[in-house]
């Protein structure tokens, strides 16, 4: 429970660390000490309730988001709090009326493709701005604000900009250059003394440069180009709110942060797929850049999953086996057994490759192979057999169950094309070389695996830090033996897939219920090999 608070305080400065939250009241003291104290009161309100009204799903819980719009609230009343008058007898409701907000927004803002972010707080905070007026009184007049003077604000400063760069490395020091640049406008351009108002920079241009480049966008050249625009767009609404007089009837809070970061998010959405802004996909790809800094890229583990949108039928549909042959005369012995297996076998292939021949690689595919050559991806192990990553162009690509388009000699070893004709049909294709029989050059069931891949495979699983499962259900046992070598070696695993998998699924393990062909794109636009809508990059090599 105190994680789960302490998280929600990290929350305002866009983090999930408790030790963040620790700083996060740190800094509130520094400058408000009723202030800081409501925030906890508010974050422990808001977990409290999100626990028992369940107003959200348990990992959103755990992160600490039911926690987060109370305890802005609670920073907003601090300064009623200080003033210990009867109206701080409000305070409960105030919290109450942000909490019932939170999940209505939540569910609105979500049909929208949108980020709640602090939607409920703002609603609140106005709410109590308007009581408070009718009543004759000041929500904001906050006695003893400042108690330690410049020296608190120096410290809060100090304490939030850690907290930033904590989190965030990279969007931080790009959000520490745009509140520069937004006091130096202040100072010089308007000829005003001290840091300006805090209602702009520190509410306004902050948290959308910050939360746009280190959330939504995480530390992605589009991340740190989106942030600096919401934050140009939130301080160009908050000036025209404070100077149109509009503040006077309502104030600006974080109004102007929170429809900042929605346009340019909404842009987002609209040009590169809702996807992008998924945070869950940019720990993905933080996952990503760790392994290819310690030199261990991360391996792709794919199957039908990933050909799907190339509209070839998942393999385990049976979509190109005969309904009327009993799927155990597909299997291995059957074929060496049976002169009419063989022939059924060679028929299932023949209708599965025809599916690939007239398929084109998608998105993913393209995505995969951009990732590698950017050197974020170091392999391939696919269990498909269509061709699509070479096509899309992968180069190191491991084939666990072979490939549809040769022939394979059951003797010898020695390939062959596809034959022109459905020869199989007049009796049994033979080797030139040795006379042994032909087979398509795909894996059936009962079948060992080439010895080759196989050791391929394993080789390029024992050098990762990153296992990616794309499109599979790991239901063969190579993929889960596979899986857990990766375990074994300590590397990091994120499934994508957009139903169920049958391996275990870990409490470090990142899952991503996307189709592969809209999740690798967005992963690989925030890898900075934005790839169009095809999956071709857009970014010169």
């Amino acid at each position: 429970m105190l994680a789960v608070v302490l998280r929600g305080l990290a929350q305002v400065v866009f983090s999930d660390r408790p030790a963040v939250g620790l700083l996060v009241v740190a800094a509130t003291a520094a400058v408000a000490p009723w202030s800081a104290l409501a925030a906890v009161a508010g974050a422990v309100a808001g977990t409290a309730a999100g626990r028992v009204f369940r107003t959200s799903d348990d990992a959103s819980w755990r992160a600490g988001l039911s926690a987060y719009n109370p305890a802005v609230v609670g920073i907003s009343w601090g300064g009623v709090l200080a003033r210990q008058e009867a109206s701080a007898g409000l305070f409960p409701l105030a919290l109450g009326a942000a909490i019932a907000l939170d999940a209505p927004l939540r569910r609105a803002s979500a049909r929208l493709g949108l980020p709640p972010l602090s939607a409920a707080a703002v609603l609140t905070v106005w709410l109590s701005f308007w009581v408070f007026r009718a009543f004759g009184q000041d929500l904001w007049a906050y006695p003893g604000l400042l108690p330690w003077g410049e020296a608190g604000v120096a410290a809060a400063i100090v304490l939030v900009a850690a907290s930033t760069l904590w989190t965030a490395p990279r969007a931080a020091l790009t959000t520490t250059a745009l509140v520069a640049a937004s006091v130096a406008v202040w100072r010089w351009g308007l000829g005003e003394p001290g840091l300006g108002p805090a209602g702009l920079w520190a509410f306004t241009v902050a948290p959308a440069a910050f939360g746009t480049s280190a959330v939504f966008l995480r530390d992605s050249r589009l991340g740190l180009l989106a942030g600096g625009a919401a934050a140009l767009l939130g301080a160009g609404l908050w000036i025209a709110w404070v100077v149109s007089g509009a503040a006077g009837v309502l104030p600006p809070v974080l109004a102007p942060f929170v429809l900042g970061v929605w346009v340019v998010l909404w842009g987002v959405a609209r040009r590169w797929g809702a996807e992008a802004l998924d945070p869950a996909l940019g720990l993905a790809a933080g996952l990503v850049r760790r392994a290819r800094r310690r030199r261990a890229p991360a391996v792709v583990l794919t199957g039908a999953g990933v050909s799907t949108a190339s509209g070839i039928p998942d393999y385990v549909s049976g979509a190109w086996l005969d309904p009327e042959v009993p799927v155990a005369d597909y299997a291995h012995d059957r074929f060496l057994a049976s002169r009419a297996c063989r022939e059924a076998y060679w028929n299932a292939c023949h209708r599965f490759r025809r599916h690939t021949v007239a398929a084109r690689p998608n998105p993913a595919h393209r995505a995969l192979a951009e990732l590698e050559r950017r050197g974020a991806v170091a392999a391939v192990v696919t269990q498909n057999v269509d061709g699509l990553h070479q096509a899309a162009g992968s180069r190191a690509v491991v084939e666990l169950h072979g490939n549809i388009e040769g022939l394979r000699c059951l003797g010898c070893g020695l390939r062959y094309a596809w034959p022109r004709d459905e020869v199989w049909l007049a009796g049994d294709p033979l080797c030139g070389a040795c006379g042994s029989w032909l087979k398509p050059a795909v894996i059936a069931l009962g079948e060992d695996l080439p010895l080759d891949a196989w050791a391929a495979a394993d080789e390029a699983v024992a050098r990762c830090g990153l296992l990616l499962v794309v499109g599979t259900q790991v239901a063969i046992s190579s993929a889960a033996a596979l899986l857990a070598a990766a375990r074994r070696r300590g590397a990091r695993v994120v499934f994508v897939n957009t139903g169920p998998v049958l391996a275990p699924v870990g409490p470090d393990d990142l899952f991503l219920r996307i189709p592969a062909e809209r999740t690798l794109p967005a992963l690989a636009l925030l890898l900075d090999c934005p790839t169009d809508t095809r999956g071709e990059s857009r970014w010169p090599r």
